[in-house]
């Protein structure tokens, strides 16, 4: 999908209205601070170079290091899409969970949304042995000089997205451990956080949003492979609006492909996403213990892209190098050999 921004005013405005709206200039501030100047616009996206979609939104307008980085040949799916818009407008609420495969684009999607809306994310590893204080923040040590130390309490970067109203992506949510999720019912609820250490009681930004990625969360068959992860109990899921994703449709991976590899032939191109939805399948049966999402069939053809002097009409050597150098050396041995022998039926002795 790609977007042409139309910089006008909120539709159902006046004249004048549209006379004011032009973006508010606002200091560069740390998320911590007071809220920085806002504009409503129009945002016209063209989805998959069909359907056009226009939505007003209000956002921040100014540039912030917390804002991701925008992806140009990054493509959206219509629905994921609107679904997303429907969290950043608070219209369903201000929870979204984004459950599918690994490597998928579930993180991705956050990021890239949050990169069209202005939105400053606060991504989130989640493991384990997480705390609550992880997120809250900790008493820690200041060195003053001369010898001298005090205490400061310094924010985790979910008080910090409350009071400026970014997004926090919990990414891996079902590695949370048990109490971690219980203790962050209050603040999914929408409700004030306390924070123990200092008596603050932080209120939820309006625009505050929380997001939410994991593989097979609900359980199911898919469960099975992702070892370690925890399934998430009723009361956690029913707290969050859903999407479920899935990857690419062939055509449309390749065509992202082809953006970050232009001069790679395409049929080269339909071969490796063929690949990569072959072992996305044995992962999914629990043949094979890893699995090739977008950002490593990406990968692949970039290296191509690097060394495509060297593709020449019989292409199996650089392919399998490409597939090597991105992922089988650093895979298990069962899996690296049933990739590259997928690679080689589909390249050996072929040319294009």
């Amino acid at each position: 999908m790609t977007r042409t921004a139309l910089k006008a005013a909120k539709a159902a405005g006046s004249a004048a209205t549209a006379a004011s709206s032009k973006p508010a200039q606002a200091a560069n501030v740390e998320a911590s601070n007071v809220d920085q100047g806002t504009t409503t616009v129009v945002e016209r996206f063209v989805i998959n170079d069909a359907k056009v979609v226009d939505l007003p939104f209000t956002y921040v307008t100014d540039k912030h290091h917390l804002v991701p980085v925008e992806d140009p040949f990054y493509e959206f799916k219509t629905d994921d899409f609107r679904r997303v818009w429907m969290w950043f407008s608070g219209s369903t609420g201000r929870n979204l969970l984004l459950d599918g495969p690994t490597g998928c684009g579930k993180s991705s999607l956050l990021e890239q949304a949050c990169h069209r809306f202005q939105k400053r994310l606060f991504r989130i590893a989640c493991h384990g042995r997480m705390e609550f204080s992880d997120l809250v923040g900790r008493v820690v040590l200041i060195d003053n000089g001369a010898g001298s130390t005090t205490t400061q309490f310094i924010h985790g970067p979910l008080v910090n997205a409350m009071k400026c109203g970014g997004a926090v992506l919990l990414d891996e949510v079902n590695f949370l451990p048990p109490p971690m999720v219980g203790a962050m019912n209050t603040v999914l609820d929408g409700g004030p956080l306390l924070i123990p250490e200092t008596n603050e009681l932080i209120m939820p930004h309006p625009d505050f949003r929380i997001a939410a990625t994991g593989n097979a969360v609900s359980g199911g068959n898919d469960v099975s492979a992702y070892k370690g992860t925890n399934r998430m109990n009723l009361a956690f899921l029913q707290r969050f609006n859903a999407i479920k994703c899935q990857f690419l449709p062939p055509l449309q991976e390749v065509r992202v492909l082809h953006c970050n590899a232009p001069n790679i032939n395409g049929a080269i191109l339909q071969k490796i996403v063929e690949i990569s939805n072959l072992v996305r399948q044995l992962h999914a049966d629990g043949s094979i213990s890893t699995t090739i999402g977008t950002r490593i069939s990406k990968r692949i053809a970039s290296i191509l892209q690097y060394r495509h002097t060297f593709v020449g009409k019989n292409p199996y050597d650089e392919v399998l190098l490409a597939f090597k150098f991105a992922m089988t050396d650093a895979a298990d041995p069962e899996s690296a050999t049933a990739i590259e022998g997928l690679v080689q039926r589909e390249f050996d002795g072929v040319t294009f």
